[in-house]
């Protein structure tokens, strides 16, 4: 009897500890298909700010927190953690869905929403993420970041990580004036015949990879053009675009193909699918290509 008593003191004290263990940091999510490190970064642009989650002032968990009339200017250490599947799928402060395999981020009281990069200042690796979130509401905590981004920096084994937070100025993120040659396109398909574009793209400094455009010039041209492509992502880096080709290639039957583009910032490399008979035609790979993980395509037309 008295061993029998004994027995079930230790396995309540062995059940106890392993509940303890719970609060390790949360284990990494696994989605199959998605290739964390070919998810591109956001390009810095002009936004209003989002019609929620931007009071003068809140209370969470017992602490007020005034939010910054401005964000010029700011920059600041302090400690990162990330959020993944518990929250993927639910809405943010601003009122979006968050996913956590965009390249986003939040904070107690930077404007909703805000461009920052964000630098682990152990390995020194650097991602751009937009704020569109509030929180981390944990003491000594300066930014929660998604899956995707704690990823890229190296955290996410660890949790949390020492980080520097700048924010980014979206002029500094401007189209920059192209000066093109023409440049052979590289298939992993026979794609239709396409002239060279004569297009601004503008670009992520830090980095060197994905660029969009945003230029007027080109939105006008876009609309008298006959075909249409799924731009997927341009990049500085040859390999980069073709990992990106091959992956894509996994998930739909269309054309795949590379578009160099020479610029004053050197050749970028573009990944298009098609092309399409129409919009509603090309849409239909939208989630195929989400499951891949790559969420900033878009359509373009020449």
């Amino acid at each position: 009897m008295i061993f029998r008593h004994q027995l079930i003191l230790f396995l309540l004290s062995a059940i106890s500890l392993l509940s303890a263990c719970g609060t390790v940091p949360e284990r990494p999510p696994v989605k199959e298909g998605v290739t964390v490190e070919l998810i591109p970064e956001p390009v810095p642009v002009a936004e209003p700010r989002s019609k929620y989650g931007n009071p003068e002032s809140y209370v969470e968990r017992g602490q007020r927190y005034w939010v910054m009339p401005s964000s010029a200017g700011y920059v600041a250490e302090g400690k990162a953690s990330w959020y993944g599947k518990k929250f993927d799928g639910k809405r943010t402060s601003s009122g979006e869905t968050y996913n956590m395999y965009d390249m986003t981020a939040a904070h107690t009281t930077l404007p909703l929403p805000t461009y920052v990069q964000v630098t682990n200042l152990s390995n020194q690796r650097k991602v751009i993420v937009r704020v569109n979130d509030r929180g981390p509401f944990v003491k000594n905590r300066l930014i929660d970041l998604s899956y995707a981004a704690a990823s890229k920096l190296d955290m996410v084994t660890e949790g949390t990580a020492a980080v520097e937070v700048k924010v980014l100025n979206p002029r500094d993120y401007q189209p920059q004036k192209i000066v093109e040659k023409p440049v052979a396109a590289v298939s992993a398909t026979t794609p239709a015949p396409m002239s060279m574009p004569t297009k601004p793209v503008a670009v992520i400094e830090t980095t060197g990879e994905v660029v969009y455009s945003t230029n007027e010039a080109e939105l006008n041209a876009d609309s008298v053009a006959q075909e249409v492509f799924i731009q997927v992502g341009a990049y500085a880096k040859m390999e980069s675009a073709e990992a990106v080709m091959v992956d894509v290639m996994e998930v739909q039957s269309n054309p795949v193909f590379i578009v160099p583009i020479e610029s004053t910032i050197g050749v970028l490399h573009r990944v298009r699918v098609g092309p399409f008979q129409s919009d509603a035609d090309a849409q239909a790979i939208y989630p195929g290509l989400q499951d891949r993980g790559y969420f900033q395509y878009r359509i373009v037309r020449q």
